[in-house]
């Protein structure tokens, strides 16, 4: 039987070609360097392998996507087979669905708006003074609002960045909440620091690097992969839970396509496969989804202060509970 979100939408090509969700404060929202096993949704495996180079005893990265599986496979070998600078050249070529939207915004719509000048201007380091007095004085104007609806409205990402199933579940404007986050990443966080806007505007990451690409983290990740301690499950989630336990589940989005009743009733069956003290991390983009049951307990203030350096900005929250009672006998 298929799962919710199998029902209602298409996993056949790549969505996305790299990870877009900030691995930094995944890592300290799971403890992963205290030595956990960990289950973590597969997308590119960017943040499947940034678990190992953090510390992770074992990452099982579960994808229920073939062409997604095809993209972590290859970075395995990336890791295993090339030195650095090769991995770097093979594993950055996104070719994705969400990528190829991000493109089109950078080549198509963001000139209409900004120069390239100003936009190298943007990605400036300068103290958090100067950054607000630039958006509000060069980059706030008139063309970047109305062109930032009309790309980041629900029918355009819908049709041309995720899929429309993906906003099933979400109220208001999505446009508006989008922009609102922008204007944060750009005021609050450093630009000059961010690999995902570095990317979005320019096309490549720049001298600041997402964690599993860094020259650091290759090296631990070739020597964890060396141990075998990563593997894939080709499978939704619900399936890839068994009889063994976890001490870490990175949840990425998921309960963002699903039904609350949906969304509740996976998280009784991921405390039934956690060890007592488990953490779970996930983000909401649009829907707003966290647990309800007694079983598992919000971290609200770590959740709020991991929240507020996320530099993959276009979430509206970050969400960190614990498992707070033992797995049932059964299992």
């Amino acid at each position: 039987m298929k799962t919710e979100i199998q029902n209602r939408a298409d996993f056949s090509a790549v969505r996305y070609g790299q990870c877009w969700e900030d691995a930094d404060i995944l890592i300290e929202g799971l403890r992963v360097h205290e030595g956990r096993r960990c289950l973590s949704i597969g997308s590119a495996g960017d943040n499947s392998f940034a678990l190992l180079a953090a510390g992770a005893r074992h990452v099982t990265a579960v994808e229920m996507n073939p062409a997604q599986i095809a993209c972590i496979e290859l970075r395995r070998k990336a890791y295993l087979e090339l030195d650095y600078p090769d991995f770097l050249k093979t594993v950055t070529a996104s070719t994705g669905k969400f990528e190829r939207y991000f493109r089109m915004f950078r080549t198509m719509i963001l000139p209409l708006a900004h120069s390239g000048k100003r936009i190298d201007q943007l990605l400036e380091s300068k103290p958090r003074k100067q950054r607000e007095q630039f958006y509000d004085s060069v980059w706030n104007n008139r063309r970047w609002r109305l062109l930032f609806h009309a790309f980041f409205s629900r029918f355009a990402m819908g049709r041309l960045g995720r899929d429309p199933a993906f906003f099933d579940y979400v109220e208001g404007s999505v446009a508006e909440r989008i922009l609102e986050r922008t204007h944060y990443a750009l005021t609050e966080l450093d630009p000059s620091q961010n690999p995902y806007l570095h990317w979005i505007l320019k096309g490549y990451f720049g001298e600041t690097l997402p964690l599993a690409l860094q020259e650091k983290s290759y090296l631990k990740i070739r020597a964890a992969l060396q141990e075998n301690r990563f593997d894939v499950i080709h499978a939704p989630l619900e399936k890839a839970l068994n009889s063994q336990l976890f001490d870490a589940f990175n949840l990425s989005d998921i309960f963002e396509y699903m039904s609350e009743e949906s969304t509740q009733k996976l998280l009784d069956q991921i405390a039934d496969h956690s060890t007592p003290g488990a953490r779970l991390a996930y983000w909401n983009m649009l829907a707003p989804r966290q647990s309800n049951s007694s079983r598992i307990r919000s971290l609200p203030e770590l959740s709020k202060q991991l929240f507020h350096q996320d530099r993959a900005f276009f979430y509206s929250r970050f969400i960190v509970e614990e498992v707070i009672d033992p797995p049932s006998p059964n299992s």
